[in-house]
């Protein structure tokens, strides 16, 4: 039997198995790409506002004063931040709004910039945590620091596109089922550090 033959054969016999096995092959190597070239954030922010408008401009915002806080936690060089506008109230989607806050929940996002309306929403749904032991200027019942007015409003330039204050607050920690999950605490300590740094620029000046 020549080698063609041979090959037909098995074509015929195999051709199933050997396409399956192709298939699963290209889903491994587009996974395994897809895993490799994804980026890793230094810390995860969300925007929370309870107002009709949001811009980019005031995610970018948050992004610069958020880095320069921050610090390269991933050792990777490079200080990056992601950050994500969400709407709540009458405005919002619902379903984005779930799938958001499905991921304030699960620990992933601990530190949360907010116009009155937002802060408001999230501490009524009991996702933050008091911020007394930060600093004794705060709103929002003790659980929110105000940026507007503060040096940090002033380090970044643009600071003009929020219409309302902005709040910064942290999301709650201690005694909740996400804290027991791997990464949790270390996304907290980024988060507290960060809020931190933030807090202590400003009562220096």
């Amino acid at each position: 039997m020549t080698l063609r033959s041979k090959a037909e054969n098995i074509w015929y016999h195999y051709k199933y198995h050997i396409l399956a096995g192709i298939f699963i092959l290209g889903t491994l190597i587009v996974c395994l790409h897809s895993c490799a070239t994804k980026p890793e954030f230094d810390i995860q922010v969300y925007y929370v506002t309870g107002s009709s408008s949001m811009y980019n401009e005031q995610l970018a915002w948050i992004e610069s004063a958020v880095a320069s806080h921050c610090g390269d936690v991933n050792g990777d060089g490079e200080v990056t931040v992601a950050v994500t506008g969400l709407r709540v109230g009458e405005n919002s989607d619902a379903t984005q709004r779930a799938q958001y806050l499905n991921a304030v929940q699960a620990g992933d996002v601990m530190l949360l910039f907010g116009d009155e309306g937002g802060i408001d929403y999230l501490y009524r749904n009991g996702y933050l945590q008091p911020l007394t032991d930060f600093s004794d200027a705060l709103d929002g019942e003790g659980y929110a620091w105000q940026v507007t007015g503060s040096a940090v409003s002033l380090q970044t330039e643009g600071f003009d596109v929020f219409s309302a204050p902005l709040y910064v607050s942290l999301r709650t920690f201690d005694d909740t089922w996400s804290s027991v999950r791997p990464g949790v605490k270390d996304n907290y300590q980024i988060a507290r550090d960060t809020l931190s740094s933030m807090i202590g620029v400003s009562s220096e000046n």
